[in-house]
């Protein structure tokens, strides 16, 4: 891990909601809102271990402690928008393409390192997310980090990556793409159900895995018929040459693994979507990949 990360992570656990403290903190960066980009020299004001101000003419009063982090991202409160918190690696129902049944929020272990490491890094909320081996994993659960889950939300996860077909045909992206859209208008009209039915009512969005611009256009198409509400997981490359001429206005996609340090190359992914019209969110794939970054 390198020191600016550890800087970063060091300011960020002291100021947990669990402390209830009051702490300002002045750092190299300063991220608030991703439309302001990163502030130079600016300060966090916490009291009673909520962020009340920040900036660079935020004062800090009398009595308040203050950490100078030069060489720190601050970054209060991260949002992790696909993890595998306490899953221990056990993410997928193989047996299966339509995994309906799921529902992680039985799988929460709030006392697991996961969540832990995760609070540390200065993330504060996270979507537990099934993998990626079926067409349907069952439902994602949006929790905070303390393994607190947020009300009755739940989040579709699906799969038009190759590897969605661990439990047979299809074979082709053509096919899972048909089989999806039959599927689909088969749950659009069930009363009830599962994860498929309500994502394929509109009910709750989906968290849609895919490899290319081809598949994430082709369920685009599909999506008004049904009212769909998606976000897309891309896991494909991203370059000018293969987001060019591709139409994300709009459209919510992931990237990631992503680290707060990251270097030029990956930070150019996110950017050539947002100047494409995307809205973009991170996430960490933890603990496959370390949060700590």
């Amino acid at each position: 891990m390198s020191r600016l990360t550890c800087a970063c992570l060091a300011a960020l656990t002291l100021c947990a909601p669990a402390l209830a403290q009051d702490l300002a903190i002045s750092g190299g960066r300063l991220v608030v809102e991703a439309e302001q980009g990163a502030l130079r020299g600016g300060v966090l004001l916490i009291r009673g271990g909520k962020v009340v101000a920040s900036g660079a003419e935020v004062k800090v009063p009398a009595g308040v402690t203050l950490l100078k982090r030069p060489g720190a991202w601050i970054v209060p409160g991260f949002v992790d928008a696909r993890a595998h918190l306490g899953l221990n690696a056990d993410i997928d129902e193989r047996s299966q393409l339509f995994a309906n049944d799921i529902d992680l929020a039985n799988r929460v272990q709030k006392g697991h390192k996961d969540f832990a490491l995760h609070r540390a890094a200065g993330i504060t909320t996270a979507l537990l997310s099934p993998g990626d081996q079926s067409l349907l994993g069952g439902a994602a659960v949006p929790l905070k980090t303390t393994g607190d889950l947020l009300g009755k939300m739940r989040v579709a996860k699906l799969s038009l990556t190759p590897s969605a077909g661990a439990a047979g045909p299809p074979t082709s992206q053509g096919g899972r793409l048909a089989l999806l859209r039959a599927r689909l208008k088969e749950a659009h009209a069930t009363p009830g159900g599962g994860p498929l039915e309500a994502f394929a009512r509109g009910d709750v969005p989906g968290l849609v895995s895919v490899s290319n611009f081809a598949s994430l256009e082709a369920l685009q198409r599909v999506a008004p018929g049904f009212g769909l509400r998606l976000v897309f997981d891309f896991q494909g490359s991203i370059s000018p040459r293969s987001v060019e001429g591709v139409d994300l206005k709009g459209v919510y996609m992931t990237v990631g693994p992503a680290r707060v340090e990251s270097g030029e190359v990956l930070r150019r992914a996110p950017a050539l979507l947002a100047k494409a019209g995307a809205k973009v969110m991170f996430t960490s794939l933890a603990p496959f990949s370390p949060a700590a970054g």
